[in-house]
């Protein structure tokens, strides 16, 4: 049964929560025992949160078993991706316009990165959605709005991509950088700096190290998701028989 819900303070986009559940049995080694003469309480974490959010009729698509998507993480409006995308913790994913915001095959956005569209058009080419290529790794923190980014790309840690700006297939903006609006990083660069610049070219092996490195999420994003399918207690409880109560408000 539900003790009841405690709320405490956390991000907009997210509800956190602590739910009391009260069950006629006994943890031991942190496996549920069958009942016992003593009734014992215990408390987990939850998460009651809408990971996908649909605006102007439209919500995101192309979300499946191979891909994985944290559960504080929010996609709104037209956000597409192909297979194997994972989308780490904390991470706002925004096409609250006629815009979208296009994903590519086995990228990765790590934690607490934001994309989101423009909401006006950057010039005749671009109407200010985001397309993300494939085999590309977008690092913590970063911020993307309205750019491009090609396959194979390395977008560093607590980067900032502004409107208009463009990094080519295999190329890389080093951490705490600003591609500013309107500038663009050829295919083999490295570009660094605020606001960034051209810095050298990337080897060889740094470019199929860029690509290959994203075989590394899909491995860990795997067991991540295997994790929030079902939750552990849960299955603890039916296995012992035990009815926990709130499986209906997951």
């Amino acid at each position: 049964m539900i003790g009841r819900i405690l709320r405490a303070p956390t991000r907009s986009h997210e509800v956190r929560g602590q739910r009391e559940i009260a069950a006629s049995g006994r943890r031991k080694g942190g496996i549920i025992e069958k009942p016992g003469a003593t009734e014992a309480k215990f408390k987990d974490l939850f998460h009651k949160h809408r990971k996908s959010v649909a605006i102007l009729d439209s919500e995101p698509f192309g979300i499946e078993g191979s891909s994985f998507i944290a559960p504080d993480a929010i996609l709104t409006g037209k956000v597409a991706m192909k297979p194997k995308v994972s989308i780490w913790y904390g991470c706002t994913i925004k096409a609250d316009n006629e815009k979208s915001v296009m994903i590519g095959y086995q990228t990765n956005i790590q934690d607490g990165s934001t994309v989101s569209v423009s909401y006006s058009d950057i010039n005749d080419q671009h109407d200010g959605s985001v397309h993300i290529g494939s085999y590309t790794t977008i690092g913590h923190r970063a911020t993307l709005t309205g750019c491009k980014v090609g396959r194979g790309c390395l977008v560093g840690m607590g980067s900032v991509l502004e409107e208009g700006s463009h990094m080519e297939r295999a190329s890389a903006l080093g951490a705490n950088s600003v591609l500013t609006s309107g500038s663009r990083v050829k295919e083999g660069e490295l570009w660094t700096g605020i606001p960034a610049k051209f810095h050298r070219e990337l080897t060889g092996e740094e470019i199929l190290r860029i690509e290959k490195q994203t075989d590394n999420y899909i491995d860990i994003a795997t067991q991540h998701a295997t994790e929030f399918t079902v939750d552990a207690t849960y299955r603890e409880g039916e296995k012992a028989n035990i009815p926990m109560g709130w499986k209906d408000m997951l």
